[in-house]
């Protein structure tokens, strides 16, 4: 996918919409015109997710990491900048975002939320496990 040049042009995109995309870190997102990025749903570490934008393939080409395949549906929901909304229209989104991701897979019979969310709890653990052995360890000197 990294070398393909099958994908949406951000001149095809409609603001507002969500698509399926290739992405580091998602694979449904809500386009925003005026920012050229993907409002998406983003695990890093543990289960909760947190709003995230993500920049199309060819508007940054240090940053850019998504590459959008289909159009899905219009989305529900007003279009701002993510610093922009409250907890409530956060939350709102980021389960329409799973949802979606949920009911259209890039692969059908593979859950990629599911494999985000393991991913995320997996590193968290991983974590976990660093901070215990640093402070076993930085016990031991005092």
């Amino acid at each position: 996918m990294q070398e393909s040049t099958k994908y949406l042009k951000t001149e095809n995109l409609v603001h507002g919409y969500s698509y399926k995309i290739y992405a580091r870190n998602a694979y449904v997102g809500i386009w925003h015109g005026g920012e050229k990025s993907f409002l998406i749903s983003r695990y890093s570490i543990g289960n909760t997710p947190y709003l995230f934008s993500e920049y199309h393939w060819d508007e940054d080409k240090t940053s850019g990491t998504v590459k959008p395949l289909e159009l899905i549906e219009k989305s529900p929901f007003e279009i701002k900048f993510t610093w922009e909304y409250n907890l409530k229209e956060t939350k709102a989104i980021l389960d329409y975002l799973d949802d979606l991701e949920e009911r259209n897979p890039l692969i059908i019979g593979f859950n990629s939320l599911l494999d985000r969310k393991k991913s995320a709890i997996h590193y968290s653990l991983k974590q976990a496990e660093k901070i215990r052995k640093y402070n076993l360890t930085a016990n031991d000197k005092f």
